[in-house]
């Protein structure tokens, strides 16, 4: 599935992952492919991908995140920052 990390300033991410973690008000939750369409706002929160054996991380300052099946996860957020460790 494809990831998309937006802010109003550029495109953090756009990449193939396999698996991602992500949190709402909620709690914290996980998303594969094929997962069903899915609409939430995100908390402030780390949010964390993998593509194979790696791990990757993504601060986030809020946001709204989309899963759909032709366009994969999408977050919408006012500020991030990414790393490969926290």
């Amino acid at each position: 599935m494809r990831l998309k990390i937006i802010t109003p300033l550029a495109i953090l991410m756009d990449e193939d992952i396999d698996s991602l973690r992500a949190q709402d008000a909620s709690g914290s939750f996980g998303i594969l492919n094929g997962h069903a369409p899915f609409l939430t706002a995100l908390e402030i929160s780390i949010v964390s991908w993998r593509v194979g054996d790696v791990e990757r991380f993504c601060a986030l300052r809020g946001g709204v995140m989309t899963v759909a099946a032709s366009s994969g996860v999408e977050i919408a957020t006012r500020e991030a920052v990414t790393g490969d460790d926290l």
